[in-house]
């Protein structure tokens, strides 16, 4: 009876945080939104660390170290060691004023997937893709109704519980396949249905909301991908298309550049811009980088196309791969991609449902991280389905 207490306290834990996750920010804070959400992570997954522990003795059901355990720890040890060596290695650790997303904070996502990763994917999988669902969903009818009333926290776009529209965006195209993944568990078809399109409609909504370039191409290639699960579109016509999607979307953005460009301006946080500084910044310290979140050093350190005395400040790339290449390298970016690769083979050697939209949601991820500074919110979705895919066989020490 007091173990199966402690079970549920648990696996409420894991759902409840991820249902209020998105939702959470202080309206009083100096930095209301990403930091108030850090903060909430650390606290959260502190809490989750001390029941796990209390389980591990109590039940001991754990798993056997994967691959993909192996290469977490190889890929975090790269992250510490380049830190070292880096140009600022205490704000490696303490991060971005603005962001919170030092060292400290990669700790506690690898702790959440060391936590998660301990038990059988049976053991929490559910109950966590019904929180980030509910999540999806509270914030997309909270984006929804802030575009009605036209009241939002100062940006082009609604951002909801997240303040800036793209955090929000990459938020509901990421958990939109486990909202679907929810649906698709109601047996009844007329029912299953009905929520599909109710959901799927709150979600556009919200998308729509934010104002973002990536809302308008993540929602067709996330809908033929749920088709691709069910199998009524083949996966190939769907990569095809999403290379068309996504080279049209490029294609008017540089155009909205090269107006800019004409019209007598330069766009100082453009793609272009922040894509050419990083990789002449890479090719200053190709092999252990500038040190984690240290791209602002990198940034100020190279000059493109001319030199100015008084640049705009860039704390991040506006894309992963590229911001693990100029903060840890070359040995951060391929451990990095080696571990993204174990976890995508991991996730297609299965062919549950629950794995399907696991997949889905990770493809988007990846996707969507290539085009924009990503949330914790965000991050804690990739880790989650990183430990889902790490599942290898249950033992009783």
């Amino acid at each position: 009876m007091e173990k199966s207490i402690f079970i549920y306290c648990w696996r409420l834990m894991v759902g409840g945080g991820l249902f209020f996750l998105p939702l959470f920010y202080l309206p009083q804070a100096a930095i209301p939104f990403e930091v108030p959400k850090v903060q909430f992570v650390l606290i959260w997954v502190i809490m989750m660390t001390i029941l796990t522990l209390v389980l591990v003795i109590m039940t001991k059901v754990i798993n056997r170290m994967s691959k993909a355990h192996w290469l977490v720890g190889v890929w975090f040890l790269v992250l510490i060691l380049t830190s070292m060596w880096g140009v600022d290695p205490v704000k490696s650790w303490l991060g971005n004023y603005y962001r919170w997303d030092g060292l400290t904070t990669i700790i506690t996502l690898v702790g959440l997937f060391f936590v998660l990763s301990l038990f059988p994917r049976s053991f929490w999988t559910k109950w966590a893709m019904m929180g980030m669902a509910l999540g999806n969903v509270a914030s997309s009818v909270w984006a929804m109704a802030q575009m009605i009333l036209n009241k939002g926290a100062g940006f082009e776009g609604f951002g909801a519980g997240f303040g800036q529209p793209a955090f929000l965006a990459g938020y509901l195209l990421v958990t939109t396949p486990f909202v679907w993944w929810l649906t698709e568990r109601i047996k009844q078809n007329n029912i299953k249905r009905i929520c599909f399109w109710v959901t799927t409609i709150f979600i556009t909504m919200g998308l729509l909301a934010t104002k973002t370039l990536i809302s308008l191409v993540g929602l067709p290639i996330l809908l033929m991908g749920f088709f691709v699960i069910k199998k009524k579109v083949d996966y190939r016509v769907v990569i095809i298309l999403s290379v068309v999607i996504l080279t049209g979307a490029m294609t008017k953005y540089y155009a909205e550049l090269k107006k800019e460009e004409v019209g007598g301006g330069m766009a100082y946080e453009g793609r272009e811009r922040l894509l050419m500084k990083s990789f002449l910044a890479f090719r200053k310290r190709p092999i252990w980088g500038w040190g984690w979140a240290n791209f602002d050093r990198a940034f100020e350190a190279v000059d493109w196309p001319i030199k100015m005395n008084n640049d705009v400040y860039a704390d991040k790339a506006h894309s992963n791969l590229e911001e693990m290449a100029v903060t840890t390298g070359l040995l951060g970016l391929v451990s990095y991609l080696f571990l993204v690769g174990v976890v995508i083979r991991g996730l297609m050697s299965k062919k549950d449902l629950e794995t399907k939209f696991c997949l889905l949601a990770l493809v988007i991820y990846l996707i969507h991280s290539q085009t924009n500074v990503t949330s914790v919110a965000e991050e804690v979705v990739f880790w989650l389905v990183t430990a889902r895919a790490t599942y290898w066989q249950a033992w009783v020490p």
